[in-house]
């Protein structure tokens, strides 16, 4: 398990990755990203509060 600290996250990375090869949840993982979602949080609330925000960017932040 990953406890925040730097110094451990390449070692618990490498965990990680066997463990999702084992469970056979790569494809889970490997999964191609929403082109619609937005870069950042701020931009989404930037847009969404001048009301110009895409109909599929919105459903693309509902879907996460």
């Amino acid at each position: 398990m990953f406890d925040g600290d730097e110094e451990n996250f390449d070692q618990w990375e490498i965990q990680w990755k066997a463990f999702t090869q084992v469970e056979n949840l790569v494809s889970a993982l490997v999964k191609q990203l929403d082109t619609d979602m937005p870069e950042s949080v701020f931009a989404f609330n930037k847009t969404e509060k001048v009301g110009t925000t895409r109909k599929e960017v919105k459903v693309a932040v509902k879907a996460n």
